[in-house]
Formats: C-alpha cells, sequence, structure tokens
C-alpha cells in the first residue's frame, strides 16, 4: 500500500531538483488558459474531468456520455478488524445498467477509513439514476459506521470512456482530463502516469510526435480496457452469485480451479493472457 500524499510529495521533490517551476493553489480559469496558450509551446491538461480544456472547447458533455459517479467520507472509527485489508461489496440489486456498482472501506491506519460508493451513469441528466448518498447510508448501516465521526466529505465523475480527441492545438490531455479513468474500478493514477510519459515523449518529437500521441496511447491500453469491458459485460449478464463463482475461479490458490474457469469463459482467459504477456516498452529520458 502506498500513502499517496508521500509519493506526490516526493514527485514534486524530484522536479524541483530538475528545474521545474511549481505554482500552488492556483485556480485556471478559460481565459489564463488561452494566455498560456499563446506563452507556452505546449500544455498537458491534467486538470481532471471535466477539464480546463472542455470548458474552452466546448466539449464538457462527451465527459457524460458514461461514467462512474462516486460519493466518498473519510471515517474516524475503529478498524482494527479489517486494517490492512481493504473490503469492497458489490450492490447485487442494482439493476445492470448501472454495473460496476459497489461500496468500499479503505483503511488508512487502525482508526481511519476512506469508505465510499460509486455507480455507473449514462447522462448528466439523467433522473433515474440511483440515489448515491442513499447508497453511502446503506453501506455505512451494513458496515456499523453510521455513527463514526466523518473527518471530510468528497464526490465527483470518472469518465469511464477515452475521448475521441486529445489534442486541442498546443493543449494536450492526459490522465482523468482525457477519461482515462477505469470503466471497472474508477481508478485512474495508473493511466494518469502512462499517458503523462508519453504525452511529454510526443512532445519531444514536435507537432509529428503529438499527432500520434493518441494512437500510441490507444496501442498501450487496449488489451487492459478490452479485459475490462469483458469483466463489466459479465457483470451485467450474470446473476450475483454466478459472478461472485467467477471471481473466485478467477482468485482461487488452486491451479485447476483457475484452470476450470479460464475454460468456463475463454474469452477473459485469452484477454488476459493478451495483456500480461504483451510487454510494451516505457520512453525514458537522460537526466
Amino acid at each position: 500500500m502506498l500513502d499517496r500524499q508521500t509519493w506526490q510529495r516526493d514527485l514534486a521533490r524530484r522536479a524541483k531538483n530538475l528545474g521545474v517551476r511549481i505554482h500552488e493553489n492556483i485556480r485556471i480559469t478559460r481565459a489564463q488558459l488561452e494566455r498560456m496558450q499563446k506563452e507556452y509551446d505546449w500544455i498537458l491538461d491534467a486538470s481532471g474531468a471535466p477539464s480546463v480544456t472542455s470548458r474552452l472547447y466546448s466539449f464538457t458533455g462527451h465527459y457524460f456520455q458514461e461514467y462512474l459517479l462516486a460519493h466518498q467520507l473519510v471515517l474516524a472509527s475503529d478498524f482494527r478488524a479489517l486494517w490492512p485489508r481493504i473490503k469492497i461489496v458489490f450492490f447485487p440489486n442494482l439493476p445492470a445498467k448501472y454495473q460496476p456498482a459497489y461500496y468500499w472501506v479503505f483503511p488508512k491506519n487502525a482508526g481511519r477509513a476512506n469508505v465510499g460508493v460509486v455507480c455507473t451513469v449514462r447522462g448528466i441528466l439523467n433522473r433515474d439514476r440511483p440515489d448515491i448518498k442513499k447508497l453511502l447510508a446503506d453501506a455505512l448501516s451494513a458496515e456499523g459506521l453510521t455513527d463514526a465521526v466523518v473527518l471530510e466529505r468528497g464526490g465527483g465523475i470518472a469518465a469511464s470512456r477515452m475521448l475521441t480527441n486529445l489534442v486541442y492545438g498546443n493543449l494536450i490531455l492526459v490522465g482523468d482530463a482525457a477519461g482515462l479513468t477505469s470503466a471497472l474500478h474508477g481508478g485512474g493514477i495508473d493511466l494518469a502516469c502512462l499517458s503523462g510519459t508519453l504525452a511529454v515523449d510526443a512532445v519531444t518529437g514536435g507537432h509529428e510526435g503529438v499527432a500520434a500521441y493518441q494512437e500510441k496511447l490507444t496501442r498501450y491500453m487496449q488489451d487492459k480496457l478490452a479485459l475490462e469491458r469483458i469483466t463489466i459485460q459479465k457483470m451485467r449478464a450474470l446473476n450475483f452469485d454466478q459472478f461472485d463463482d467467477l471471481l473466485c475461479g478467477v482468485t482461487s490458490q488452486s491451479r485447476f480451479t483457475r484452470f476450470k474457469t479460464a475454460l468456463c469463459h475463454p474469452d477473459m482467459f485469452y484477454t488476459t493472457l493478451k495483456w500480461f504477456g504483451t510487454k510494451k516498452e516505457i520512453p525514458d529520458w537522460p537526466v
């Protein structure tokens, strides 16, 4: 388990040692971004979803075609029985179109944890979507955490598909701003790092390199995304017990059980082999 704040502070320290100027707590407006476009050769937009670029170029709605809607609390309570494990519980009674839908209990230590819920939604004006706060209240009740002290509240969306265009003039979208969050679990730090690395590599190649950025990023991601799509299809097609059996088979300690599961789900088995069996070199630069 990695403490993200410690990791990010170390990244900032390394960047400063290389001569990077870091300006903190500054909100970038559309007008500021337009000025920056004139001042800089290239800009990587990692401002999240919806991005500042989307407000400037009027494509904010693209993030809401299909996305994960999440709500989370940071709680203070007694998590010694769970720590250092993480608990994930799916909502079996929600319609298939809202799956993946689940809640998590993610202890940071024995006395503090992130507890949140997530479900899949299509369309920003979807009035039929689940009540995310009620789902969280149900999760707190099920875990006996209704009386826990709330330290922080948060929520938002995670676009679950890559945008059709990632380059606008000298603006390059990376991470959540590019829609690079997992449709299966909403995580995106891995793809944020990958897209940032490939974007810098693209910039070193000038306009020709930037023109190839999206295609190259797609090649790196396609096997992972294919496996996630298959997993989500099975989650929506199988009933709760059948999908639970699939997860148990995939994670079993028994090779025979895993092999039997692979025979029952050859599409998932083939895609998994293709993803983990294909190595792709990550660009590296001398310092």
